[in-house]
Order: C-alpha cells, then structure tokens, then sequence
C-alpha cells in the first residue's frame, strides 16, 4: 500500500516523577478534524520541558507549546518543515522578550521537540535535549540531536558514550527557547513507512532507560500501552524528574483505533496571563445517539429529511487556513465510554474537551462545507504521488460524490472522514434572557434635590472656615512646592499662642526639596554594572608561596615555577575605581563576524572556529590585541583596565574581600574549563555556569585567556592607585600587553587564579586568548576614601 494513505494513531503522557511537587513539562497534540485542513497541514505534536525554577519553568513550557501549536495552524507556509521552524522561532522570541521585562524570569526557558506529519511526510522540530526517535522493524535511531555540554564533549572525542551517561555536567544544556533572542532550530525532514513509530519524549524518560528497551516496549505494544509503560518503568527507577512521552504508530490507511486522546490543544491563541495547573485531561461527556446518515456508494440515495434550521448563505472556498476558520462545521462526537483514570494522566495542561483549530465563534451559524476543495500545494522536496488529490479511499470506504472528501467508514460512523450535517446537537446561537418589560423612568427623583441641598450646605461652611476663619483657628495648609505635599515649618508651634495684631504676618519661605539620590545606572544588555569605590588589588606574600607549591606538585617542569612568575602581581594595594560595566562573557564568533560584516574589523588570523557555526556561541580566538581594541572601539566600549578586570574577577562587594579564585580561596577541578575539565577546546560562553564571579562575570578562570588594555610591567610600584591604568608607554624592550585568565589548555591552578598575570606580545593571536569589552558609566567620579593598612589579598588556599 503506498505510504501516501499512511494514518498515525497517537498518544501522550505526561507525569510529574516521583520526587516533585510540580511539572515543568507539558504536551500538547493537534489532528484537525476537518479533512481539508488535515491534508493542507497535517497533524502536530509538541513536547517541552520547562526550565528556570519555581513557575518559570511552568510558564515557559505551556506558553511554547501553545505558541508552537497556534503559529503553525495560522501559517500558510507550504512547505511544512519550515513552517514549523517559524512557529517555534516565534515562540522563542516570545520568551525572550517576556523574560526581559520581568527580572525575575530571568532564568524562563524550554527546550522543545515538536512533530509535524501529513501523510508519509514527518518534520522534526527540536531545541534541547528533548528527543525524538524512530523505530522501524525493531531498531531504533535518534532522529534529534542534544544541545548540551555532554553531547559537545562526545563531538569532539573528549568522553565515551559510557562516561557521558555518568558525566557529573549531563544536565547543563547550551540551547532553549528563550534563552537568547534568536535560537537556531534543528529541522530533520523524513519519509514514513507503514509500521513505523515515532517516540518524542524529554530527558526524564532517556535518563532512566536505555535506547534498546525503549524499542522493544514501542514495538510490541499499541501507542498508549508503549507511552504508559515507558513512563512507568521512568518511576520505577527514580523517577527525580518529571517525564514525558509521546507515542505515534504509522498504520496503511486503516483510521486509529483510539481517537478520543488526552492533552489536545483548543485552537486558543497562548498568553503569559495563564497560571499553570496540574489537572486531568477531562473525558467529553457522551453525546445522545443520532439518526444513521446514508452513505454513497455509487448510486442515488435520498438522505433523510433533517430538521428545520436556519438558513445560512454557503461560504466561498477559502484562501488560506485562516479562512478556513469560517467553513468548519461541527461535528458531533461519537460516544465514547469514559477512560479509567491512570495515574499517568495527571498532566500540567488544563483539559479543554475536544479541540477545534481553527473553529468558528461561538454563536456562529454552523457554515455549509465548499463544493470544490481548492487544490493544495505540493511540498517542495520529494513530492509525495498525487498530493494535490484526494487519495483513494481502502476496501470498503467510499466517497461522497457531493464533496469529494474521503474516506467515511461503512456505515456512516463519524470522525474520520466528511462530517455530518449540522442537525439538533450542533452548537447553539446564545440569546439573551428576556427582560422584564419595565416602563422606563422620567424626570429627576426628589431624593436627589435633597441630598444636593445638604451637599451644597456643608461645602459652604467649609469655604467659611477657610477663606474667612472667623474663629482664627490655626490651620496647617499644604505646601505644594516641588510637587512633594510637605507641612510648612512654623515658629508658633514650639511658643505659647499670641494674641493676632493687626500687621500682617511674615509667611515663612518654602524650603527647598532635598535632592534625590541619584539611582544606579543601568546596565547595556550583556553587560554588568561593577559599583566605584576601593577594592584590594595584588596578592599576598601567603598567596605567593602557596600558588608557588602548588605549581611544584602539578607541573612536571618547575622552571614554570620560579617566584618571578608570581610576584609580579605585588604589592597588595587599596585602588579606588570608578564604576564601569563589563560584559558578562567573552566576545562569541557570531559577535565579532558582526564588526567583520560592517567592514570595521579583520577576520581572525585563523577561521577555523570562526566560520565554523558549531562555534558560533564560543568566544573569538586569533585576534590580536588590535583587533580587540578595534572591535570594542565600534561596539562603543574599550578594553578593560588590568584593575578593572580584577576587580570584576575576585571582588566581592558584600564582604569587601578580594579572593583567590572568583568563586572563593579554595581551587574546585571541573568548575571552569580548564584542562582539568577535560573538554580539550573552547566552549560555548554560558557553558560552565560555575565559573562567576560575585558580581556575576562568566568564564574568567577557564576557557580563554583575555586580552587587557594595559601594557605589561612587573609589580605595580608607582603606578597610582585612582583609576589605574598602568605605563602610559612600553615601559620594556620587549613589547607586552597584559593577558588575564585562564583558559581551556591551563593545567595549573595557580596559572588560572584571578590575581595571576600574563605577558603577551600585542602581535600575537592565539588559539587561547579572546578578549571582553567594559564600558564607562557616563558622569561618575571615583569616591576619594582614606587609606589604612592594606590587609591581606585573599585567604591563600591549599593547592594555590
């Protein structure tokens, strides 16, 4: 049988797991009723996994899916798989947007894999590390592929497949919708065959069971058999996350044996202003038995007589989907039995019955269906035989001669092919209650000339009181100077009462307002405000000597370890700065191929990470310290400052103390990415979110060394300590700039501390060394503060 007349039999479930209260994932499944809209868009099936705590993560998942669902069925796209690649665009623009106006969402995310089938043809959506998988005759393939550090890592050979299964950062992931404001979707076109099955499932069910069991439950059992154990088996074993699967079976143009499924969309466009619940997919109540419509089977049959309804004007064939709206008639459902409640049904998404998308107001008049189907576009890629034509209906279906549209079952029985005419159960046209026939009232109530006679009495004594003050009250009057209603200060308050004289009195002048306190400045996007005022720069003589024994017992040269390496970050001074902002991460490929892109800025002097998208969210490598300063220059920003970028690096502004490493005195392997992380390269700039610094800065332990505006001269004797900027010249007969951080080929810990300095030549362009921009804060000047004895830098730690 030719896959063109190829059915899917569905089912979702969804479950919070065993060890939470709520459910951050959320499903929802679309397959349109109507035959015209089925064969023009097919069917779609969307799985997310909300991230960011508490109901961010609730309101990011079902806000996606709902955004998914609506902008695919609004869309006239033809081609379905880039239809859906705009519709899950869009949602993510949605998240991003929302998360910038609400502070405390700043963490709203959600990975996603969505499924659209028509037919054989099938397009796979996914962001994350939500799967999809086939299975054909008892194998199974990954269809998507993860967007995490653990799949990076196995890219490029750093782990084993068994390692990532146990890898202590599985559950870092570098891509979702809404996380940046545009997202790159992974789109997988492919054809299905009779028998195939289709899992689409969140990271709940692949951390607890294998690929290969995964087959053998999909392939020996029905949808929503195979769906509810493979979420159970994820129970059984734990079950800490929540879980969700989605299972699809292709069947040779047979219709589904269970249509009536759980988590169907409603057709409602998504809004933030729902609150997430955790409900259970509502069974529709039975509806009363209709009367047997005649099916043609090649002869003439007169239908029976319906009931009388109103008349309504046919409808002309639709443009789009959109027009489509207003066509769709309603269909009675067949009754079905209620199903037994499964625990496995308790789901995040509130029960809206049976969906119709798109579908009429309530109230509109059911709309005759269009004599002539417009003919529906072809796909562009490995057209399927026939697309633009109604397939042949299976052995013992017919056509309706009147609309062309099959198949409908022997028999008559509704949902799978024409609908049946509007008849007694069709939706009802709201009318209002009648209204009590009430004579309506004239002329004004005499109650009312009394209450504006009282009215009009007491303002009248109130006028006497204030403007004449016949008892020579003292009465406090507002000062509304400013705009600010304040109390004018007065001398009599605080003497006895004095008899009034005839001369007028003196009226105290307004006081000036207070100046208000300046508010903080805000900082650009990508960027951090670093407050003005002194911090601790350099290390100690402890630090010294313990970053000195910890580089004897690590490196196997030691001449890496001589003193000089190390005490050129003294002496410890109190340096006062003025506030600045500095961006949160390295400068990305795809940042700087912007500058390249405005003719400002030079390709690095090897693209092999550049023009490679893999690496579009790693930080820019070969450039040499001029290319940096040029592309700072046209983001209107700078390099930073060496006390700058250590003050960022290891201040912290609750407790004043400057530390060894950013996150406190004691080194912590496979925190930044180091050699000791083992990734061997670079990694995306929000990869390793462990490496911050108290005021919020990513990545300056690991992954690459950054280039600082300053040159480079050992000790910071005589350099000032207000607003630093080290030698105004080349202070050696070697030109050197100052590098700070560490980066992904350092395998010493007391290279990586964010008091260590490195000199580099300005011509130099590493595969180790990026940069960052800071900014300055417009108008702020430095506090001048007293300075005592400067205390210790940094607690020295164990291992340096």
């Amino acid at each position: 049988m030719s896959p063109s007349k190829l059915t899917v039999e569905v089912w979702p479930v969804t479950d919070r797991g065993q060890a939470l209260e709520q459910n951050e994932d959320f499903v929802l499944v679309y397959q349109p009723t109507d035959p015209q809209q089925a064969r023009y868009s097919g069917s779609l099936y969307v799985v997310v996994d909300g991230m960011g705590g508490g109901m961010a993560g609730q309101l990011a998942s079902r806000y996606a899916a709902r955004k998914v669902m609506h902008a695919y069925y609004s869309s006239d796209e033809p081609d379905l798989g880039l239809r859906l690649r705009e519709a899950v665009e869009a949602a993510n623009a949605d998240l991003y947007q929302y998360a910038q106006s609400q502070p405390e969402l700043v963490k709203l995310s959600t990975t996603l894999v969505a499924a659209a089938i028509r037919g054989e043809e099938m397009h796979i959506a996914a962001v994350g590390d939500s799967r999809a998988y086939l299975i054909r005759e008892g194998q199974i393939q990954q269809i998507t592929r993860d967007h995490t550090l653990v799949q990076q890592l196995l890219d490029e050979g750093a782990i084993t497949p068994e390692q990532a299964r146990e890898h202590p950062r599985r559950d870092v992931v570098l891509r979702a919708l809404g996380m940046e404001e545009t997202v790159a979707v992974d789109v997988f076109d492919l054809r299905l065959r009779p028998d195939d099955a289709v899992i689409l499932c969140t990271d709940g069910l692949t951390e607890y069971l294998h690929e290969d069991e995964i087959a053998r439950i999909v392939a020996s059992s029905s949808p929503r058999s195979a769906a509810e154990t493979l979420i159970q088996k994820a129970n059984d074993r734990g079950g800490k996350d929540n879980v969700t699967v989605v299972a699809a079976l292709a069947r040779d143009g047979a219709p589904p044996l269970v249509t009536d499924i759980p988590h169907r969309w409603d057709g409602q466009p998504p809004t933030f202003d729902e609150q997430p619940t955790l409900a259970v997919p509502r069974t529709e109540r039975p509806l009363p038995p209709t009367e047997a419509m005649p099916v043609a089977t090649g002869g003439e049959e007169t239908p029976p007589e319906p009931p009388p309804a109103p008349e309504t004007p046919p409808a002309a064939p639709p443009a789009h989907l959109e027009e489509t709206a207003q066509m769709r008639r309603p269909q009675p459902q067949p009754p079905v039995e209620p199903a037994p409640p499964h625990r496995w049904e308790e789901a995040p998404a509130p029960s809206q019955g049976t969906p119709v998308q798109p579908a009429p107001p309530y109230g509109t008049p059911p709309q005759q269906p269009p004599q002539q189907p417009p003919p529906q576009p072809g796909y562009p890629a490995q057209p399927p035989p026939g697309y633009g034509q109604p397939a042949p209906p299976p052995p013992g279906y017919a056509i309706d001669p009147a609309t062309g549209l099959p198949p409908v079952p022997p028999g008559g029985q509704p949902g799978y092919g024409v609908p049946r005419q509007a008849g007694p159960y069709a939706p009802r046209v709201y009318q209002p209650p009648a209204q009590p026939n009430i004579a309506p009232r004239r002329g004004i109530p005499i109650g009312w000339f009394f209450v504006a006679g009282i009215v009009a009495i007491v303002l009248t004594a109130l006028m006497v009181v204030v403007l004449v003050n016949p008892m020579n009250w003292e009465l406090k009057l507002p000062s509304f100077a400013g705009g600010a209603a304040t109390e004018a200060p007065t001398q009599a308050a605080e003497a006895p009462p004095t008899q009034p004289v005839d001369q007028p009195t003196a009226v105290p002048p307004t006081p000036v307002p207070a100046t208000p306190e300046p508010t903080q400045p805000v900082a650009p996007p990508g960027m951090v405000l670093i407050e003005g005022g002194p911090f601790l720069r350099g290390v100690s003589d402890e630090e010294v000597q313990a970053a000195i024994l910890s580089c004897i017992n690590e490196a196997e040269d030691n001449t890496r370890c001589l003193p000089e390496y190390f005490t050129d970050a003294q002496p410890v001074e109190e340096v006062t700065l003025s506030p600045f902002f500095i961006d949160v991460t390295e400068v990305t490929n795809v940042d700087y191929a912007a500058c390249v892109a405005a003719e400002v800025c030079s390709p690095p002097q090897d693209e092999q990470y550049y023009a490679d998208p893999a690496f579009a969210q790693h930080p820019v490598v070969f450039v040499t310290w001029q290319q940096a300063v040029e592309y700072c220059t046209w983001a209107g920003r700078r390099l930073p400052t060496e006390a700058e970028w250590e003050k960022a690096a290891r201040w912290d502004p609750v407790t004043g103390e400057s530390y060894v490493y950013p996150w406190g005195n004691e080194w912590e392997p496979g925190r930044a990415n180091t050699a000791a992380a083992g990734l061997g390269g670079t990694s995306a700039v929000q990869a390793f979110a462990q490496d911050i610094s108290p005021t919020g800065v990513l990545d300056m332990t690991g992954n690459v060394s950054e280039w600082i505006q300053d040159w480079y001269f050992p000790g910071y004797e005589n350099q000032g300590t207000l607003n630093p900027t080290g030698p105004e010249t080349q202070p050696l007969g070697e030109p050197f700039r100052v590098v700070r951080g560490g980066s992904f080929l350092e395998d010493l810990s007391s290279y990586v501390r964010a008091g260590h300095r490195l000199a580099v030549n300005p011509e130099e362009a590493s595969s180790w060394i990026g940069f960052r921009c800071a900014m300055d804060v417009a108008g702020a000047e430095p506090v001048a503060v007293p300075t005592g004895e400067a205390p210790a830098a940094g607690t020295p730690a164990g291992e340096g």
